[in-house]
């Protein structure tokens, strides 16, 4: 991109701190590198970049292909974090999350204004309390944020001249999609998006010269799907158009995620809308005022604020009648619109500050950060809606009268309503030191772990333990000790107790063994201080079967599930005792199927206990095969018989583990087929 850097010393400062802000963030205050304690997201993430790819054998109950999907964030964070250390890696990513958004901001502002403006609004963005929390933790929203700020620069570059606007157009297209494939929720931004291509590039306002900028930011799309693809099944071994997973997750996440706000409660307790909702209300009152004639904007100007007005005021309206959380859960999505708005920021400055002016602007925005992180302030001291509201006031003054003084004053009010917007960094050391542990004695095996979600530690520690081993720890992990997880199927398995309160294995041990065939103590460790002391011990652990909870009391008796327990398809009332029977007033269909059990590797025998058969009745053992259906691992024919409790046995090798196995019963809709049992005893 060509260079729009100021020649003048005094804008080449402003420039250094630019370059240094991160440093005077950690050193104001360092907890704002990592991720925030009771966020298990945030931890996901993190567990990804540690070890990206090293688990893609373990299977979960749910969407392993979720998460692990984004892989436009994850692979420069793995990179990152397997260059350098810890504490140098979370720095550096932070540094380069930060330089890459603020410098395609930037470029983007400067492209459009003055340089002074662009200085001046640049700082805004930089010293933005939720923009130093998107770079600082590992949450995606930094990847959405700089992402899209790169491709409106590079839409910005594309609109400067001709010489080749295509090649510009597809880097705009490759950051877009990048952007879309790490959280699906920033489709949404397509809106300013587009209303910037449209005053952007003068072309694009012709049907033609629209179908030829979409054209080049679709290749650039297709080029990113082709590479993201191929890594997706390189990596993971799944699917090359990874974003129908997505997609299929992201259908129940907006039903089923909870609102942590209520849209009306959030504009007062949520800080994370409190910037966003200010600027709204001054474009909206920048669009009043030139409706009637009392300021004057430029086509440019109305575009981009009645776009963000108009997203805004749907995204609020969509979260208020319950359709989606979008701006809920403290914000982990705000963050995605930062660019969005404080864009709107060089439309509402109406004139050009003075150097001095700008420079001291600039220098109390980073002096009024540093003095919010470093006295911590994790209280809403003051209703966000006030907040929001002198925000608006102050930008309105400013492009309202337009002279130097009274702006700068304008935005000073501004930075010291920010300074009361907070946000509430936490200690997590602990949380990082007990993942280093378990990651050296869990070697490259995806430990297990086990914890009661009833310990004082859960949410705000363990939870975040586990989930530093990726989402698939979190789906398998035991939260109810010491009962066991539904897929505890472990083969001399790494199996880690969490707990602030069982402090010696062997108790914990004594506790575990009825539910397990085998368990040894290896070793404990005690991490944390004062109240936020917890233990982690150690166990080898064999335990060849893990059934859902409502077959836990098969789970020692190696006896047989009584068929009546099991699921069936066939409609009509076909329980007899503890059996299941269909005659021929039955439809086809299966008469039992489940029960959805966790094996580890190695041999099992399969007992269906049945009778009375009579015509053509099938059975089968099935496990799901990765999104394609179901896998066959044995199948036969129940021979005729009039009496009960016949059997018939199968023995199978399973050479890894398997999860939601079925022993199926099929009645064929004519003859007769009664099932009393099903069994799954271990061979070794």
């Amino acid at each position: 991109m060509p260079s729009l850097l100021p020649s003048s010393g005094g804008s080449r400062v402003i420039l250094a701190l630019f370059a240094i802000l991160p440093i005077v963030v950690v050193l104001a205050n360092y907890e704002v590198l990592g991720n925030r304690v009771a966020d298990i997201d945030t931890w996901f993430y993190y567990g990804h970049f540690t070890s990206l790819g090293q688990y893609r054998n373990v299977d979960a109950f749910i969407g392993n292909n979720y998460y692990q999907t984004r892989l436009p964030y994850l692979i420069p964070g793995y990179i990152i974090f397997s260059l350098f250390s810890e504490t140098w890696a979370k720095f550096i990513l932070a540094y380069l999350s930060y330089a890459v958004t603020t410098a395609s901001f930037y470029y983007l502002v400067a492209a459009n204004f003055d340089r002074q403006k662009a200085m001046l609004v640049t700082a805004l963005f930089a010293t933005d309390v939720f923009f130093v929390r998107g770079y600082g933790w590992n949450y995606v929203d930094i990847g959405v944020l700089a992402y899209f700020t790169i491709g409106m620069a590079a839409l910005t570059w594309a609109g400067k001249e001709q010489a080749g606007r295509f090649v510009k157009l597809a880097l705009a297209g490759f950051a877009f999609a990048c952007m879309l494939f790490i959280h699906l929720g920033s489709t949404i931004l397509a809106a300013p998006a587009l209303a910037y291509v449209w005053y952007r590039i003068p072309e694009a306002r012709t049907r033609r010269g629209m179908n030829w900028t979409i054209a080049g930011i679709v290749v650039g799309a297709v080029i990113a799907q082709l590479l993201f693809g191929i890594l997706n099944k390189a990596i993971w071994g799944s699917r090359f158009f990874f974003l129908f997973e997505q997609l299929a997750v992201g259908k129940i996440e907006l039903k089923t995620n909870p609102s942590w706000e209520s849209p009306f409660a959030l504009l007062r307790n949520g800080p994370w809308v409190t910037v966003h909702f200010g600027i709204w209300l001054a474009s909206v009152a920048a669009l009043i005022l030139n409706l009637l004639g009392r300021v004057r904007f430029e086509r440019p100007a109305i575009v981009w604020l009645s776009s963000v007005v108009v997203l805004y005021a749907a995204l609020f309206a969509v979260d208020a009648a319950g359709f989606s959380n979008f701006t809920m859960r403290e914000g982990l999505r705000m963050t995605f619109f930062l660019t969005a708005s404080y864009f709107c920021l060089p439309f509402l400055i109406g004139g050009t500050l003075p150097r001095w002016a700008t420079s001291s602007v600039v220098a109390i925005c980073v002096l009024a950060l540093a003095a919010n992180l470093r006295l911590h302030l994790d209280e809403h001291l003051v209703d966000g809606r006030i907040l929001a509201a002198v925000i608006a006031l102050a930008l309105s003054l400013g492009f309202y009268v337009r002279r130097a003084a009274i702006m700068a004053a304008a935005l000073v009010v501004v930075i010291v309503a920010r300074f009361f917007v907070v946000w509430p960094f936490a200690q997590n050391e602990t949380i990082y030191q007990a993942h280093a542990l378990i990651r050296l004695l869990a070697g490259n095996d995806l430990p297990r772990f086990i914890t009661s979600d009833k310990d004082p530690l859960y949410g705000s520690i363990l939870a975040c333990v586990i989930s530093t081993f990726t989402e698939r720890a979190w789906w398998m992990h035991g939260q109810n000790f010491p009962e066991l997880p539904p897929q505890a199927m472990w083969y001399k398995s790494k199996v880690f107790l969490l707990s602030s309160t069982i402090k010696d294995p062997n108790e914990a041990a004594r506790l575990l063994g009825p539910n397990v065939d085998k368990i040894e103590p290896i070793a404990s460790f005690r991490l944390g201080a004062s109240s936020s002391t917890f233990y982690v011990s150690q166990f080898e652990v064999t335990n060849r079967i893990g059934f859902p909870a409502v077959f836990a009391k098969f789970q020692k008796q190696s006896s047989a599930i009584p068929a009546s327990m099991l699921s069936s398809t066939i409609e009509g009332d076909t329980i007899r005792g503890e059996g299941r029977l269909a005659d021929g007033k039955s439809k086809t269909g299966y008469l039992t199927f489940g029960p959805y059990a966790s094996l580890s590797r190695g041999k099992y025998r399969f007992v269906f206990k049945y009778g009375p058969s009579s015509g053509q009745q099938e059975w089968d053992v099935v496990v799901p095969d990765a999104g394609k259906g179901m896998r066959t691992l044995a199948k036969g024919t129940f021979a005729p018989t009039d009496k009960v409790g016949q059997e018939v046995t199968v023995d199978v090798d399973l050479p890894s583990d398997v999860i939601n196995l079925e022993a199926r019963t099929h009645f064929a809709g004519n003859g007769t087929l009664g099932v009393s049992a099903i069994g799954i005893i271990p061979l070794d």
